[in-house]
């Protein structure tokens, strides 16, 4: 019983974004095409992530419930961060610094760990 931080799975996210995998298979390739495209991918400030989420989960899913649901705290949110963080540490000890910019790096880590095309994505 401490001032942890609360911990989601997956299986917290609502069940829209759960089926056919729509989540891992879509939203998150999505996102990380997203903050590719970023000047700089390693600082996204709160209210942007939360401007992208909407956007894309009302890309993937129009009929999506309640949009103001994703903000800080939530687990979409945390979730996201999480993700986020994961990615950019495997990119840290992965690939070594080439002079590339952030943007370029994420960009080619993208097309390492995604299998699918970007074009099917939803732009933003």
């Amino acid at each position: 019983m401490g001032g942890g931080r609360t911990r989601y799975i997956n299986g917290d996210l609502p069940s829209a974004l759960q089926e056919d995998r729509k989540w891992t298979k879509v939203i998150l390739p999505a996102l990380l095409v997203w903050a590719g495209s970023l000047g700089d991918p390693w600082v996204i400030p709160d209210q942007d992530l939360v401007r992208a989420l909407r956007t894309i989960i009302s890309a993937v899913d129009p009929q999506y419930g309640d949009l103001n649901g994703i903000r800080p705290g939530e687990p979409i949110f945390v979730l996201v961060n999480q993700f986020l963080f994961l990615v950019w540490l495997n990119f840290a000890l992965t690939f070594p610094w080439t002079g590339n910019t952030a943007s370029q790096c994420v960009a080619k880590q993208l097309r390492f760990h995604c299998s699918c095309t970007c074009s099917s994505f939803p732009r933003l």
